[in-house]
């Protein structure tokens, strides 16, 4: 079965110059994306209300409500612009979401009729197709900021992996008790012993891996009860250097992301034409 995907702003087309990533500071970079103005009309205003109510969990007031679609469109328009001007999408519009919409839709009865395979809805609906888009799109901007090695980036992550270095331990061994019936074995794992286990016996590897010292595991085997208790558990001590991609990885994702794209929201806020009522 064949997968077709949009053609709007998911698509992913690039991801900027390799020189410039390894060269220039990703976060002083991005502040220099700034002037950009773009208005929001009505339509495209009650079109992101849809989206923030059903997103939240409770009864927005009036005044509550215009905030956060203000902050809504915001926080989309610094998405795609941001993922524009590092080569990942097409520049992005209300306008152009629909007319792609229309193109996307089209090629899916054409394949309807021919008889090919396709995954998703025949039709999309504007709403599934910009939270689609919108989807692609964050996930293939944040793939492109995990390619960006500059030294900057690389101090900061090192920072991030200092002050959060329990994320990036391993177990390499786990010593652990086993009681089946009157019988009491002690059994220590090392990290290839750990990995076997997660294909033999599932349930218990979970357990090892996530389970803390003096904690308890119980279920049934073929034997009887099983009873097992972790004595012992010794993490691996690499440091940085051996940890550097995931750490790199961690901190563009969790920190850096959200950080830029505040940045770019507030250096290129919309305007809004609406309605008076």
């Amino acid at each position: 079965m064949l997968l077709f995907l949009p053609v709007l702003f998911g698509l992913f087309t690039g991801c900027g110059n390799e020189e410039e990533k390894q060269a220039k500071n990703l976060i002083e970079t991005v502040k220099e994306y700034k002037g950009y103005e773009r208005e929001i009309g009505q339509e495209e205003y009650d079109f992101y209300t849809y989206f923030v109510k059903r997103e939240s969990a409770e009864e927005l007031t009036a005044g509550e409500l215009a905030e956060k679609v203000q902050n809504y469109a915001n926080e989309t328009n610094a998405l795609f612009y941001l993922a524009n001007k590092l080569g990942v999408c097409e520049p992005y519009s209300y306008e152009i979401l629909k007319i792609r919409m229309e193109q996307e839709n089209e090629l899916r009865k054409v394949k309807k009729e021919k008889g090919e395979a396709f995954y998703g809805p025949e039709q999309f609906t504007l709403e599934q197709f910009f939270q689609y888009s919108k989807d692609i799109t964050e996930a293939n901007l944040r793939t492109c900021m995990e390619g960006w090695t500059d030294a900057g980036t690389i101090e900061k992550a090192q920072i991030y992996y200092e002050e959060n270095k329990e994320k990036f331990r391993r177990r390499e061994e786990v010593t652990y008790e086993i009681i089946v019936k009157d019988t009491t074995k002690t059994v220590i794992a090392d990290r290839k012993q750990l990995n076997l286990l997660a294909n033999a016996d599932p349930a218990l590897a979970d357990f090892l891996e996530l389970g803390q010292e003096k904690e308890q595991y119980e279920d049934v085997q073929a034997e009887g009860k099983r009873i097992v208790m972790i004595k012992e558990i010794r993490y691996n001590e690499d440091g940085f250097e051996a940890n550097k991609e995931a750490a790199v990885s961690a901190y563009i994702q969790q920190q850096l992301y959200p950080e830029l794209l505040q940045i770019v929201a507030e250096n290129n806020p919309v305007s809004f034409r609406l309605e008076i009522n």
